[in-house]
């Protein structure tokens, strides 16, 4: 789906919806945008969890800086990229 599309259906369902209901929702995303939003990051690095936060308003820049690096790490691993 594209970009407005997906926005949509996370304000809309997501939010809107199953958290206005107080559910629980596990969301697997590579769209960083979206860490406004949730209460918990886990990094996932082949089958585990390989860092975790919970970004605040405040932490939104690290938890998105942390995301970035496990992204770069796991790049680095598979294709033997040297990151900068």
């Amino acid at each position: 789906m594209d970009a407005h599309v997906g926005k949509a259906l996370f304000e809309q369902c997501i939010v809107g919806e199953l958290r206005a209901k107080g559910k629980t929702v596990v969301l697997v995303t590579n769209q960083l945008s979206l860490l406004a939003a949730v209460d918990d990051v886990v990094v996932m690095r082949d089958g585990n969890a390989s860092a975790e936060a919970t970004p605040r308003p405040t932490q939104l820049l690290a938890a998105r800086c942390l995301l970035l690096a496990a992204c770069c790490s796991l790049l680095a691993a598979r294709y033997g990229w040297i990151p900068c």
